[in-house]
């Protein structure tokens, strides 16, 4: 079972890719039917995520230039080696 099947994220979701690399993880929750930002300080790794039709940001995740409601927050941040979500379905705004 994959990660994004263990988390279920549901059609309509807003969810924050923060940290979201090339854009797979993106372009895989933008196809499940959910609205995705995704965020990270990287501009190649925008550009790829770009790439893949991805609604990406190179963006320092401490300073995000907007404020909105997100349903999850996806937060893939190295080390450990097992990259983990931290966060998913955080209600509330976020800076």
């Amino acid at each position: 079972m994959s990660v994004v099947e263990l988390l279920a994220p549901q059609p309509g979701e807003r969810i924050l890719d923060l940290g979201c690399g090339d854009g797979i993880l993106t372009i895989n929750l933008s196809n499940r039917g959910c609205d995705v930002v995704g965020v990270d300080l990287c501009p190649a790794m925008i550009a790829a995520a770009r790439s893949l039709g991805a609604n990406a940001h190179a963006i320092d995740g401490h300073r995000l230039p907007f404020v909105s409601h997100y349903d999850g927050l996806s937060c893939r941040i190295p080390p450990p080696p097992t990259t983990s979500f931290y966060h998913w379905r955080c209600m509330g705004s976020l800076p």
